[in-house]
């Protein structure tokens, strides 16, 4: 004779448990219907020069872009800015279409620096779709598109 275990499950972590689910199977679903949202995507860049200095770091991660800011200046100290946002599907068709017009991926995987600077620029991004990806990296020296490229991402995900 079998006997049957009742299991008990608390309301909200069921309901937790389905938005979970429900949130996943829409980021599937988005993705597979349209070829703009990356699979994944990572950019850091830091600035420094003139006394302040500035560190950027963008990532997405369950559809979701995450942008973390740490900057100032050495007598005021450092701030931190953390800033989510999830991208509609319509921003992220314009930020595919940005990307291809400046052929991010033709860019080499390294712009290393030319001559010499008073300020310092380190900058690297991946980017991984259904259809293509991308690493590259550069010190002090930039692709051609690379300032399009940072305008169209911090359309995404604003300062």
């Amino acid at each position: 004779m079998r006997r049957s275990v009742k299991r008990s499950t608390h309301p909200t972590r069921l309901i937790l448990s389905l938005i979970a689910m429900l949130f996943g199977a829409t980021q599937l679903a988005l993705r597979g219907a349209d070829r703009s949202i990356p699979e994944d995507l990572l950019f850091r860049y830091s600035i420094s020069g003139g006394g302040g200095f500035g560190e950027v770091e963008i990532t997405l991660e369950n559809g979701t872009l995450t942008r973390k800011s740490v900057g100032g200046m050495p007598s005021t100290g450092s701030q931190v800015k953390v800033v989510k946002r999830m991208p509609t599907l319509a921003e992220w068709q314009t930020f595919r279409k940005a990307i291809d017009e400046v052929a991010v991926w033709t860019w080499r995987s390294n712009y290393k620096q030319r001559g010499s600077s008073n300020s310092t620029l380190k900058w690297d991004v991946t980017l991984r779709y259904a259809d293509r990806k991308k690493q590259s990296s550069g010190f002090n020296n930039t692709p051609k598109g690379y300032g399009k490229f940072v305008d169209a991402i911090e359309k995404l995900v604003p300062r």
